[in-house]
């Protein structure tokens, strides 16, 4: 492949520091070092692993390392699971073509979208119809038919149709759930009619299922706790894209997202272990690490995992997405998103002697719903995404030139150190984060 993207030069801060940590702190052994931060993160953002998409072959082989390691590492299966691997299956639906036709005069492709779990065919007889006209809401609109669900037209008025094309290049990529969808179908149509007396629509809808896992590993303590403090990332990305010409880089190699939070949690499982192993950490509560599938699907690995754990027993989860570039805080700091919602940011910081960990500054973002601690932030885990890339201006985020070679290892391996040492009170069961309030799981949308 080729790449525009050069080595970038790490920080003599970044070494100095990292040196200082490895001499100064007796928890920092060589178990965490940037040539084993390099080889977990050129394996996973590797051009063999084709972007490491769900349901392909190359994201089986990523789980299979990811296994290998926690083996390696003295790890034990999660015990209600058969293996180290949660299976997941994922449905999936995609459309196909659609036909529709308002008071006998068939309507533009170009001018429809629609959602279904099946084949179908739409009339008056067997459908409602929803307006909206250049004054509604249109957003406010779908949402309200979105949550009611039911075979449903939605005729927009021509007003909308900026919003109308971004609802149809969404719907067209179709939908994943991890539950089978009902026999009910969304039509979205720009039209502008006086009157609605008769339509007819009819689609279709190819439907399959995908196999996902979820890679799981334990450490255990010492002790019979039944308490878990979880470090995660996730291990998926978007694949691959069509090339245009033969010189086309196609491959999105997903190097700081995510490799880079897989990377730090198979070198904290490495760590942990060889610190017990060797008597210098005493774990007053298990550790649980995991690497999630379908992230970039909407978090399902993360619902789904959800549904086999007891989150009541889960202390703190430490998610972490996106830490190859240095933060606009300095290299070696990190942002924790909902900073204001536990006081985990607090105890960890306090943890390290200084502030090694900041707010969120990208609040516009929304960050903390749209990574993986979000589905155990709503079962009232202090569970949190930690980061270092400045997301408002990266230039690599879900592009192809996100390789590995645009990241800085030695400041990546840096912020693995530091999450290490702060996050040593949780272990040892020194400090306890306060709950986050639990937020009633709204229904699942009928259509997206």
């Amino acid at each position: 492949m080729k790449s525009t993207s050069s080595v970038k030069t790490s920080t003599v801060f970044a070494v100095l520091s990292a040196t200082l940590f490895s001499f100064c702190s007796p928890l920092f052994a060589a178990t965490i070092n940037t040539s084993q931060v390099d080889k977990d993160l050129r394996f996973l953002a590797s051009d063999e692993m084709q972007g490491r998409a769900i349901g392909s072959a190359q994201i089986n082989d990523v789980e299979n390392y990811i296994v290998d390691q926690f083996k390696d590492a003295g790890l034990k299966p999660l015990a209600q699971l058969k293996g180290y691997k949660q299976a997941i299956n994922l449905y999936v639906y995609t459309p196909q073509q659609v036909e529709l036709s308002i008071n006998g005069h068939a309507i533009d492709a170009t001018d429809i979208a629609f959602s279904a779990g099946h084949n179908f065919s739409l009339n008056k007889e067997n459908s409602q119809v929803v307006h909206v006209a250049a004054a509604d809401d249109l957003r406010a609109a779908m949402a309200s038919v979105n949550q009611q669900g039911g075979n449903t037209l939605v005729v927009i008025d021509e007003a909308h149709r900026t919003q109308f094309v971004q609802y149809q290049q969404y719907l067209t990529r179709g939908s994943k759930s991890l539950t089978e969808k009902a026999e009910q179908a969304l039509v979205m149509v720009i039209a502008n009619v006086d009157s609605l007396e008769n339509y007819a629509a009819k689609g279709s809808v190819e439907k399959s299922q995908v196999a996902l896992a979820n890679v799981v590993g334990v450490l255990e303590a010492n002790n019979d706790s039944d308490e878990y403090v979880i470090y995660s990332a996730h291990h998926d990305h978007v694949g691959t894209t069509q090339a245009l010409d033969e010189a086309q880089d196609v491959i999105y190699n997903g190097a700081n997202d995510d490799a880079s939070g897989v990377s730090a949690v198979l070198n904290l499982a490495r760590y942990y272990a060889a610190q017990q192993k060797s008597g210098q950490l005493e774990l007053k509560r298990n550790i649980m690490f995991v690497s999630f599938t379908a992230e970039e699907s909407g978090l399902l690995g993360s619902k789904a995992f959800v549904n086999d754990v007891n989150t009541d027993q889960i202390v703190a989860m430490i998610n972490i997405e996106m830490i190859g570039k240095a933060s606009e805080f300095g290299s070696g700091k990190v942002w924790m998103t909902g900073f204001d919602r536990s006081d985990l940011g607090e105890l960890l910081n306090k943890a390290n002697g200084e502030q090694t960990i900041y707010a969120d500054p990208y609040p516009a973002y929304q960050l903390f719903y749209r990574s993986d601690n979000a589905s155990l932030a709503k079962a009232g885990v202090p569970a949190h995404s930690f980061s270092s890339t400045q997301i408002n201006k990266d230039l690599d985020y879900h592009k192809v030139t996100d390789e590995v070679d645009t990241l800085d290892i030695e400041q990546m391996t840096l912020i693995i150190n530091t999450l290490a040492n702060a996050s040593m009170p949780l272990l040892t069961g020194e400090v306890t984060p306060k709950r986050i309030n639990k937020e009633s799981a709204g229904a699942a949308g009928a259509f997206f």
